[in-house]
């Protein structure tokens, strides 16, 4: 049998054959250098028996022998029938140990025998044969030294002489069934490793040994295991495989760029980690341990996203907490105030605070007592039904000063006009009509006054009637409380006689066809500007409404029929069109408050009762704002804004509020006040001027007072003069 050993890459083939009559058999083995060398450490039989058996069926594995400088692997082949003579041939004889050099008579046979061709990879695998001879036996991977598996040159096994007595064939293995032919011998062939051994005694067959010499197999440099080792792990990947690399090999040639791959996989496999957990502190550990890393720009970039966004929400947290700390002041503010105007305001402010429900509570609860306070004030009659049925009311204590307030306001006006009628017996019907007024000993004083004759003749008389022209002008003045207009220095002024205030006011007014001026001027020694502002206390780190009230001036436009004579409580019924300056409001807006009362003999709703003067019953008087929203609104502060802030700002009037336009200016001690309407407003409200025509009207003048604490004039004919 001959031996032969070809080399493809780092594959490597192992032929041999054995020949019967004129059939050959050959086997292969495939595989790489380091695949024998397992086999001939004896690792992998099993494989190596299912590699033959795979290769070619009819090669049966008959047993291994093992000893300590052997590896016997015995195979059988059993050939096929076609090939087998007429009668079975006489067994193999025994194979004589090979020797260096064939002998003369062996020579030819060794020639006759055909030679076993080299099977490339290419052959095995694709299954044609290369177009040009394969590749000679490469030294590098068959050192002498102990070859490994078929690592050897070839060898010729001489056959056995022709006159040599052939063994006697073995005896037929028994059969249960019918008798058949007899299985030809089978060719045996052990390949064994790594020292020559003698075949056993008595064995039979074709036998091929592969004698190496008696040096051991040479084992892989350190820098082919480091090749090996590196190919693998570059074939895995994986960080555990260069891990292992580096472990076995730190020091090679291809240790720098393993620990470059290790590195690489570790920063991978530590930006997912931080990719997973998408948090600040994973990614700023990923730059600190991976600095160089390619990930670098997008750790970076994403590490600047989380940090703003971080930042933002602090800002926001800030926010809250201020806009927290502002809400409780708010709300301390008004449990302070604790009406349900404040309430309102705190919940438009904010709507969402933890205070709103209980404060929408509250204000649900407390609605029908505002409803009923609001419906009661203006009238004793609805302030004495308030109290009667809530006497401990939310509004209890306000309805009981209103209520009083209202009866002295009566007694004040009865008084007055007790005063301006200027006689005993004047004084004497407001004594017994306002026995428990606190005008009381002003009037005895008054009263005894008179008795003792200290008044001056014709006293009590009404006061007579004055009139105001109102010339056309083509250049009408400009309204900002001053009296040096071209168009005021033409117009006449009248004095007017008022009681219980100043002795007069001097009235002008002018007209240019579409708008009615009027200028009024009288003595105050003090101007008083401030309506009840609010006033910090510090103390009680809170503010508190003041008590100080403005000065004013009311214009009365009657409408329908003149009454007799301008008093309120005369007794008769009326109705006029009004127009107040008031010296806070008129100032902070531009505008006069445009409003409409009425005086009836009989109640009407929402009005107040007066007794009418002499005595004669009751009069009822009731004033309405006109349409629309007034030019200036009530303000609650809620945090320190000054040792004294006004308690109303401007707003913008809508409708019938915003016809009058008003302005004041105090010099001197003397208050000039100026009034700018529209002839027709076309509002129903207003009472529409026409040119040519004549109309009556009043004034009164406040200092420092609401209501009833006024100096009233009497009736004023007003004669608007054509162009």
């Amino acid at each position: 049998m001959a031996v032969d050993i070809s080399r493809s890459g780092d594959d490597i083939t192992l032929s041999f054959g054995a020949r019967r009559n004129e059939e050959r058999a050959d086997f292969r083995l495939f595989g790489n250098k380091h695949d024998y060398y397992r086999m001939a450490m004896g690792v992998h039989l099993n494989e190596t028996f299912r590699l033959l058996t795979q290769a070619d069926p009819n090669i049966q594995p008959i047993d291994v022998v093992k000893n300590d400088q052997d590896l016997i692997l015995r195979l059988g082949y059993a050939w096929s029938k076609a090939s087998e003579p007429a009668q079975a041939p006489p067994a193999a004889a025994p194979l004589p140990s090979p020797s260096p050099a064939a002998t003369p008579a062996q020579a030819p046979a060794q020639e006759a025998e055909p030679q076993l061709r080299r099977v490339s990879r290419r052959e095995r695998v694709v299954g044609q044969p290369p177009p040009e001879e394969e590749p000679e036996r490469n030294p590098k991977y068959f050192v002498p030294a102990r070859p490994l598996l078929g690592e050897s040159t070839e060898a010729e096994v001489p056959t056995p002489q022709p006159s040599a007595p052939p063994p006697a064939p073995p005896p037929a293995r028994p059969s249960a069934g019918p008798a058949t032919p007899a299985t030809p011998p089978e060719a045996v062939a052990e390949v064994s490793v790594p020292t020559p051994a003698e075949p056993p005694p008595g064995d039979t067959g074709l036998r091929v040994r592969v004698t190496p010499t008696p040096e051991a197999p040479p084992e892989p440099s350190p820098a082919e295991k480091a090749e090996t080792a590196f190919r693998e792990a570059t074939e895995e990947g994986t960080l555990a495989a260069w891990e292992e690399f580096l472990v076995a090999f730190p020091s090679v040639a291809q240790a720098k760029e393993a620990r470059a791959r290790v590195e690489t996989l570790r920063a991978e496999a530590e930006y997912e980690k931080a990719k997973s957990a998408d948090e600040a502190q994973a990614y700023r550990g990923f730059l600190q341990r991976f600095p160089s890393s390619v990930r670098v720009p997008e750790v970076e970039a994403r590490l600047r996203a989380l940090e703003l966004q971080q930042e933002q929400a602090r800002a926001e947290s800030r926010a809250r907490t201020e806009v927290d700390r502002r809400r409780r002041e708010a709300y301390d503010e008004t449990r302070r105030l604790d009406n349900t105007t404040a309430y309102r305001v705190f919940l438009a402010a904010y709507p969402d605070a933890p205070e709103a429900p209980e404060i929408r509570q509250y204000l649900k609860g407390s609605e029908a007592d505002d409803a009923a306070f609001a419906e009661a004030t203006g009238s004793t009659a609805g302030l004495e039904a308030y109290l009667a049925t809530r006497p401990k009311g939310r509004h209890a204590d306000d309805a009981r000063k209103r209520l009083t307030a209202l009866r002295n306001a009566g007694s004040e006006v009865a008084f007055q006009e007790a005063q301006a009628r200027g006689s005993s017996e004047a004084l004497e019907v407001f004594l017994k009509a306002w026995p428990k007024s606190p005008k009381v000993p002003e009037a005895r004083a008054a009263l005894d006054a008179f008795r003792k004759g200290k008044t001056e003749p014709g006293a009590g008389a009404p006061l007579p009637e004055s009139t105001v022209v109102a010339p056309y002008v083509g250049s009408p003045p400009v309204i900002n409380g001053r009296a040096n207009d071209s168009a005021w220095q033409s117009a006449p002024g009248t004095e007017i006689p008022v009681a219980g205030g100043p002795r007069s006011i001097v009235v002008k007014a002018v007209h240019d066809g579409r708008t009615l001026y009027l200028l009024a001027q009288w003595n105050d020694a003090s101007r008083d500007d401030q309506y009840r502002p609010w006033i910090w206390d510090a103390a009680k780190k809170t503010y508190r409404q003041g008590s100080q009230v403005d000065d004013a001036l009311a214009v009365a436009l009657f409408r329908g029929k003149p009454p007799s004579d301008s008093c309120m409580l005369q007794g008769q019924n009326q109705e006029a069109d009004l127009w107040i300056w008031r010296a806070f409001w008129s100032e902070l807006s531009g505008l006069a408050e445009d409003e409409t009362y009425r005086i009836s003999r009989e109640r009407i709703p929402k009005s107040n009762p007066y007794a009418s003067r002499g005595g004669a019953g009751q009069v009822w008087i009731r004033e309405d704002p006109d349409s629309g929203s007034p030019g200036w609104s009530f303000f609650i502060p809620v945090d320190y804004q000054g040792a004294v802030i006004p308690s109303y700002r401007r707003a913008e009037a809508s409708g019938s509020r915003g016809d009058v336009k008003a302005a004041g200016l105090w010099e001197g001690g003397t208050w000039t006040v100026e009034f700018a309407r529209a002839l027709d407003t076309r509002h129903a409200d207003d009472l529409a001027l026409k040119e040519r025509n004549t109309y009556a009207l009043s004034f009164a003048v406040y200092d420092k007072a609401e209501k009833g604490r006024h100096a009233a004039s009497g009736l004023v004919r007003l004669e608007l003069r054509g162009r």
